[in-house]
């Protein structure tokens, strides 16, 4: 017996691995061009072909764009292609996604001995795989390897890669099928993209979204496990909920920057006769919203999740009842073209509303009167004073945000906000913040902008994303700027004058301030040389508009 082991995201098949793998299971063992010796009888053929499926349960990165039942059914019809002339056994191992690891061939391994129930060692198992370092750990394990589109002696690619050729297919502007690459593309999955057309539309609009990361991510810094935590947990959860549910209208609702979904939960109780809908861009979120539908968190409430970019059309026109923007739009801000992308994005969700549908907006908001000169004393006995602007690794950089003072906190703060994006042209230099430390009876303030001060005092405390939170900026409107956006785009405020609380309104955060910013944290004006206590400006905002 000798095993076939095929390891990879098998995003396509292609021609050229057809006609290998034809090759490979038509000649013994001996006859085969390999890298290392194989370990047990060369004169036997390969009789079992195993697939190994990695990142099996990951699917909306541009990494790995296809989901796995087309991957799945582009095998299975490749297999029935090679069983035509070969005979031989085939397992199908999922294995799931694992971040970059030099154990990742071992790991490997060990979950194919596990759903295949063989070891697969050296002696009776031959590895394919054309990446140079996943052929260089297979052979200090002991395994020959069949280097397929690589050429180990010239070191180069002598075939295109799976990933490249979704690379040249996604920039053909929609006409992927007049590309060569296509043509390179196994029948199987062909057939697959012809009975299955979602499946391209799905891997273009991923592979072609200019906000997305390979991961699938808005940024490659983020942690989700303490993003979601920060945003989800249940006291926080409660507040947003209350916020915006009385300004839903029931009917169709879309919840658009869902992030795990953890809001859709008290929506999908509130609303049990309405269809919801989560979208978000980011591949992470869109698998956490899965589990819990998958373990029942909505009830029998209609809930469907989608991965899209929210700067481009989603829905019909006026088909939509209300459509909900939590924490959404400062991210548009941030990682889109700044006040362009929010003004794309309040058109788009007018046009996609029914007439009397709604616009709900909770999200962070700027001060007003945000250029005022404001002294903020900050803590400088809750921490440590010493080196704020030292360098340190990425992963030693929460530890040691968390253990600087409120104070040489912010003196980071000022170095670290916007900086990647000030490099890179996204952002310019009057975007930095400024600052001067100052001295009344022996105690340093620092004087900066009311802007300024409050875009400190909002980021502070997510050292775990710090890097991820270095690019987004909270308070680049002030609540009149958000009004007057949405009256441009269209929309009537909505305002409850007998109970102003329900709807349209700023307000200070009172959790944040009682936890986050009293105990480390105090704001002055100077006026005439006496330090006036300046009260603190609102912090979020409520926004309704209708259509």
């Amino acid at each position: 017996m000798a095993i076939l082991l095929f390891p990879g995201r098998h995003l396509v098949m292609t021609k050229f691995q057809e006609e290998y793998c034809a090759d490979l299971l038509s000649r013994n063992v001996s006859e085969l061009v390999l890298e290392g010796t194989f370990g047990g009888q060369v004169d036997e053929k390969i009789d079992h072909l195993v697939f190994a499926i990695t990142s099996a349960n990951q699917s909306g990165s541009r990494y790995n764009p296809v989901p796995l039942h087309a991957r799945i059914t582009a095998i299975d019809r490749f297999v029935a292609r090679l069983r035509e002339r070969h005979s031989f056994h085939i397992s199908y191992v999922m294995v799931p996604h694992f971040p970059p690891s030099d154990r990742f061939a071992g790991l490997l391994l060990k979950h194919v001995a596990d759903q295949v129930g063989t070891p697969c060692s050296p002696a009776e198992t031959v590895i394919l795989s054309s990446t140079p370092t996943l052929i260089a750990d297979y052979r200090v394990l002991g395994y020959a390897v069949a280097p397929a589109e690589y050429s180990i002696a010239e070191n180069r690619y002598h075939e295109e890669a799976p990933i490249e050729i979704i690379r040249a297919l996604a920039s053909a502007d929609g006409d992927y099928r007049n590309s060569p690459a296509y043509q390179k593309l196994s029948r199987s999955t062909i057939s697959v993209w012809e009975d299955m057309p979602e499946i391209p539309i799905h891997v273009f609009r991923i592979w072609n979204d200019p906000l997305l990361t390979e991961e699938g991510s808005l940024t490659h810094e983020r942690n989700y496990s303490t993003y979601a935590y920060g945003m989800g947990h249940d006291a926080l959860i409660t507040q947003k909920a209350n916020d915006v549910i009385p300004a839903i209208l029931p009917g169709k609702i879309v919840d658009e920057g869902c992030a795990d979904c953890a809001l859709i939960g008290r929506l999908a109780a509130a609303f049990p006769d309405s269809d919801i809908i989560g979208i978000d861009i980011t591949g992470e979120f869109i698998a956490r919203c899965t589990e819990r539908q998958r373990v029942g968190e909505f009830s029998q409430t209609f809930v469907s999740i989608y991965q899209r970019n929210l700067l481009s059309p989603i829905f019909k026109p006026e088909s939509v009842t209300t459509t909900l923007c939590n924490s959404t739009l400062h991210e548009i801000y941030s990682y889109g073209n700044g006040e362009k992308s929010v003004r794309e994005y309040l058109a788009l969700k007018y046009a996609q509303l029914s007439k009397g549908g709604r616009l709900v907006i909770r999200d962070v908001v700027g001060p007003l009167q945000k250029e005022t000169v404001v002294w903020l004393r900050l803590s400088e006995t809750d921490g440590s004073n010493e080196e704020p602007l030292k360098q340190v690794q990425a992963e030693e950089l929460p530890n040691y945000l968390s253990g600087l003072s409120t104070f040489a906190r912010f003196i980071r703060f000022a170095e670290d906000f916007l900086a990647e994006r000030r490099r890179d042209g996204l952002r310019k230099p009057v975007n930095k913040i400024n600052y001067e430390i100052v001295s009344k009876d022996d105690v340093p303030y620092i004087k900066c902008t009311l802007k300024d001060a409050m875009e400190f005092l909002l980021t502070k405390d997510y050292t775990d994303n710090w890097q991820s939170e270095m690019h987004e900026e909270f308070t680049f409107w002030d609540f009149d700027q958000w009004q007057d956006a949405l009256v441009h785009a269209g929309f009537t405020i909505v305002n409850d004058t007998a109970s102003p609380a329900r709807f349209s309104r700023a307000y200070v955060n009172q959790w944040i301030l009682d936890h986050r910013i009293l105990p480390c944290a105090a704001l002055f004006t100077n006026v005439d040389g006496t330090l006036v206590p300046y009260p603190f400006p609102s912090m979020n905002m409520v926004l309704v508009g209708e259509k």
